[in-house]
């Protein structure tokens, strides 16, 4: 088999480097993002590996997963979050981070204090 090439125009990006800020929506969970799931890194004797675990949200119920609540048995099982890391923690990361990359459109700003979250001027991270 030969070399494999690729055509670099076709591998473009044409997506602009910013969001474009008039489009930006609010998670509805802050927690996971919309995701319905958290990754996080465990370590076992093996190593160091990433696993998921199954949000609190409607969209986490999807990767809730129990292999003794099965038919046919199995020990495969998903965390809730809380079982894993503070949501409480994460969500407000996942805010911090949000506000970072958004705190110079108004629209997302105001979007934010209409649900209650406010920042100070150098307040942020």
């Amino acid at each position: 088999m030969g070399p494999v090439t690729f055509d670099v125009e076709i591998l473009k990006d044409d997506r602009p480097d910013q969001p474009d800020e008039k489009n930006v929506e609010l998670p509805a969970c802050w927690i996971c993002n919309d995701t319905g799931m958290v990754m996080y890194r465990k370590k076992t004797d093996m190593g160091e590996y990433e696993y998921i675990a199954h949000c609190i949200c409607p969209a986490g119920t999807k990767y809730s997963y129990d292999g003794q609540q099965c038919k046919v048995k199995s020990s495969y099982y998903i965390p809730w979050v809380a079982e894993v890391a503070d949501p409480e923690m994460i969500a407000k990361d996942n805010i911090v981070d949000f506000y970072e990359r958004h705190k110079n459109d108004e629209h997302v700003v105001k979007a934010l204090e209409a649900r209650g979250i406010k920042f100070k001027k150098g307040a942020e991270k």
